[in-house]
């Protein structure tokens, strides 16, 4: 499909093309949850994760929170329904990563790389962020 410019400024669409488009607008800050099996204690694994942010070079402005899973909680039901679903599946750690100015995907994407780096022996369960109103697995 082309655009034609139609006499008005280059960033500026008709109207009605306008509110057709998608909003694929990123959410700030930027919010995701990784859940995990790992048979470490908390202080173990939490030098490590450090260990990992560095060594997957990850963003600086990552804020990085680790829970035991059945201490989880959150107003939110959907995610509340994640934890419980995650939680039935074995995993006991979740890990928050929460950024003032990435988007709720790029932290998945960096939690991802820090786990993969940390050493840990670790099942990674799945990783969500959240999309809109509903929350998406990162693969």
């Amino acid at each position: 499909m082309t655009l034609h410019n139609m006499g008005k400024p280059k960033d500026e669409l008709p109207k009605d093309l306008e509110d057709s488009l998608p909003r694929c607008a990123p959410t700030f800050p930027g919010k995701a949850y990784a859940f995990f099996q790992c048979a470490y204690g908390a202080d173990d694994v939490k030098s490590a994760l450090e260990e990992g942010r560095s060594e997957s070079r990850a963003e600086e402005d990552i804020t990085l929170t680790l829970s035991q899973l059945g201490d989880f909680a959150r107003p939110d039901p959907l995610l509340q329904q994640i934890v419980t679903s995650a939680f039935a599946q074995g995993n006991n750690y979740v890990l928050e990563g929460c950024s003032p100015r990435r988007s709720n995907f790029n932290v998945a994407i960096q939690l991802r790389g820090i786990l993969d780096f940390s050493g840990l022996e670790v099942n990674i369960g799945r990783i969500f962020s959240k999309d809109g109103d509903h929350y998406v697995v990162m693969g």
